[in-house]
């Protein structure tokens, strides 16, 4: 967003706020996303779609031997349940949210705020698709579950639009740089660091994973119920200055 702005001349269309946090809508995400995730991998399993491991082999088999540990047993399943679903929701607001500060800026910031003249439908589908773009390496290079490339990718671009339009209406109803972060950092720490990918190690594209179809439903249902919440209803306060749909054509008297 920074190196755009310079080359182009022009500002940022919105202002840059980090801080303070607008805390009830941060909550939100603390605790709506992985009730979200529970939703999703609670349909996979009535659908047949995933079947949950709760012996969580795949997490143990990651840590040291129980009795390198000190442990006269195995490694309680309650505790690797419980402790890495708890390590997830405290990453999610703090390190996680960090770490994509930068990342929302430019996408909402710079990106969907230039964007946004051309309609909200084609501005949400445009960021989705370019963010889509963005992520392809992750599946291109086989860091996925599932063996097809292609599934894999079509997946994350129909996923990418419905989770980027989400973050797009956070920021568009709170002009606050801070707050999507945090709602990005929250569903990418239940994403990599939730406990869904130990408890349900077999889910595969198309229906099962956080990318496949019973996920994209409930991703867009949340990114619709945001789209069509009043537009009266804001979570931070509005700055004093906010460029709604920023034209490069001066007014005309």
């Amino acid at each position: 967003a920074i190196v755009a702005s310079r080359v182009h001349g022009e500002k940022l269309t919105a202002p840059i706020r980090f801080w303070p946090i607008p805390w009830g809508a941060a909550l939100v995400a603390v605790a709506g996303f992985p009730l979200l995730f529970l939703l999703v991998y609670a349909v996979m399993s009535l659908a047949g779609a995933a079947s949950p491991d709760w012996q969580m082999t795949t997490l143990a088999a990651q840590l040291p031997p129980y009795r390198e540990a000190g442990l006269d047993e195995p490694y309680p399943t309650s505790f690797l349940l419980v402790g890495s679903a708890t390590l997830s929701i405290l990453l999610g607001p703090t390190v996680y949210a960090l770490a994509f500060a930068g990342h929302e800026l430019g996408w909402r910031g710079y990106l969907f705020t230039k964007l946004q003249p051309l309609g909200l439908a084609r501005a949400h589908i445009i960021t989705g698709l370019l963010w889509a773009l963005w992520l392809s390496p992750i599946v291109l290079l086989g860091f996925t579950q599932n063996e097809s490339r292609v599934v894999g990718l079509g997946a994350l671009v129909i996923a990418a639009i419905a989770i980027s339009a989400v973050f797009n209406e956070v920021w568009r109803r709170s002009y606050h740089v801070g707050l999507t972060a945090i709602w990005a950092g929250c569903f990418a720490a239940q994403l990599q660091e939730g406990v869904w990918r130990y408890l349900f190690p077999d889910t595969a594209l198309p229906m099962g994973g956080a990318f496949g179809v019973i996920a994209v439903v409930v991703w867009g249902l949340t990114a619709i119920a945001l789209l069509y919440l009043p537009e009266s209803v804001r979570f931070a306060p509005a700055p004093a200055v906010v460029v709604e749909h920023p034209s490069a054509e001066p007014p005309v008297e």
